[in-house]
């Protein structure tokens, strides 16, 4: 009789290295420094659970306004950028990231003239 696919795949997980089981629980094992839940490095918190040091870039979050580092436990964390951003509005002025938003603005460019005064139709 062949092993069933259930089967195969019980074999080939206890074919890994114990190391590699044990990192992709989600829980803190005895031996490990972080648990992430998978066994890929790159994402703060390798494959055999110990954290990447601290400020390691990461995978982004899509914000332009943050940093994605890691903060040395073994977790992404956005950090706020002062990054050149657009907030679409031109009479508003030069945008500038503050507190992981395109909230600063430079003031209008156009003051004393009517080209932000203009209604669009």
């Amino acid at each position: 009789m062949t092993p069933s696919a259930r089967e195969k795949r019980r074999r080939k997980w206890n074919e890994l290295r114990p190391a590699a089981r044990a990192a992709s629980s989600r829980s803190i094992d005895p031996g490990e420094t972080c648990d992430d839940g998978n066994v890929a490095d790159g994402d703060c918190c390798s494959a055999t659970c110990e954290p990447a040091d601290a400020g390691t870039a990461c995978a982004s979050d899509g914000n332009g306004c943050t940093d994605d580092v890691c903060d040395g436990g073994g977790s992404c964390v956005p950090l706020p950028n002062g990054a050149a951003c657009d907030d679409g509005v031109c009479c508003n002025g030069a945008d500038t990231c503050s507190g992981g938003s395109c909230a600063l603005h430079a003031g209008d460019p156009f003051a004393g003239g009517a080209a932000c005064n203009m209604v669009l139709q």
